[in-house]
């Protein structure tokens, strides 16, 4: 479906809020993969304007004007009593499933429809967030809150815990006997444990042990470094899978510079990631997918890009993961 003309309006507004639907989706989306509490509004709309391609921030007033052509795209509700204080708004997708490939398509069939009907308007129309805000608490059923259950302090079967200490202190002092018996040396058994070997021999036999051990903890290092790396594979695969499929139908495959894509996928994590390891977890992904074709990274005169193309989320994470 395409956007229709308004004689005042200019068309490439409209086509704003179209990408700004598609962007806060793939973020909610991202979000709700890795965790199950609901994010703050503010943080939705930061990390959702790294995933448009035209230089533009989505503030609150895109998120009202999609609103108002589509009231049940999302659920927005607040904590504490102030309905200006946009720092404590939340968002959510609605209770409904909606078909979040087709909301970009309604939206665009809303907008249609109110150009028709609004072809001397020349401002796009929105839906406060307050309103929204309080619509959603009417909603909401009352609940009686009850008084906690009572939980009593455990007591202990065995008389006075301190006495008890006491015996087990007591009994830590106590030696052993068999510390003090005499252990006779067996020259056999010395000499078989050397195993005939002179001093000198059993020296240079130690050294060659120890660096066997420490190529041994350096390759158990490694192995334990790609574990770590292999645990983040799926939440930076589904941010990089989101930034594919934004626009998709245009593009046959997509680049992206590293460097970039390195700060939208620490803005979209949900804990610190370090830059090294998100470039890690990168060519981790490609060694594993070993794709040259559908998942490569590209250095070129000092600059470093990802190209992907025809992406499989499920056949890829059976590979990853």
């Amino acid at each position: 479906m395409s956007l229709d003309d308004h004689p005042i309006i200019p068309k490439y507004l409209f086509a704003d809020l179209s990408s700004s639907l598609n962007a806060i989706d793939n973020v909610l989306t991202l979000h709700y993969s890795n965790r199950i509490s609901d994010p703050l509004l503010r943080e939705i709309l930061n990390s959702a304007t790294n995933f448009i391609e035209r230089k533009r921030r989505i503030d609150v007033i895109d998120l009202e004007q999609i609103l108002y052509f589509l009231p049940e795209s999302y659920r927005l509700y607040k904590t504490g009593t102030d309905y200006e204080d946009m720092s404590k708004i939340y968002i959510k997708f609605p209770k409904i499933e909606l078909n979040t490939t087709a909301r970009k398509a309604q939206l665009m069939q809303a907008m249609n429809n109110w150009m028709k009907n609004h072809s001397t308007s020349d401002s796009i129309p929105k839906t406060s967030i307050q309103d929204i805000v309080k619509k959603y608490e009417l909603e909401q059923p009352v609940s009686r809150t009850s008084s906690p259950v009572k939980i009593t302090k455990p007591t202990s079967r065995n008389g006075s815990p301190t006495k008890a200490r006491r015996r087990l202190l007591f009994e830590d002092l106590k030696n052993d006997s068999s510390q003090f018996k005499f252990k006779q040396r067996d020259e056999v058994v010395e000499t078989e444990k050397n195993n005939g070997l002179s001093l000198l021999e059993r020296i240079r036999l130690k050294e060659k042990l120890n660096k066997l051990e420490e190529l041994k903890d350096e390759n158990s290092a490694e192995s334990k470094y790609e574990t770590y790396l292999s645990q983040k594979c799926q939440m930076v695969y589904d941010i990089i899978f989101q930034l594919y499929n934004v626009n998709l139908e245009t593009e046959t495959f997509k680049s992206f510079s590293i460097t970039k894509l390195v700060e939208i996928i620490k803005d979209s994590s949900s804990y610190p990631l370090d830059a090294d390891e998100v470039k890690d977890v990168i060519k981790l992904i490609e060694r594993k997918l070993n794709n040259k074709t559908r998942f490569t990274i590209i250095e070129k005169n000092r600059i470093t890009i990802l190209k992907v193309a025809s992406l499989n989320r499920n056949q890829d994470l059976k590979i990853l993961i």
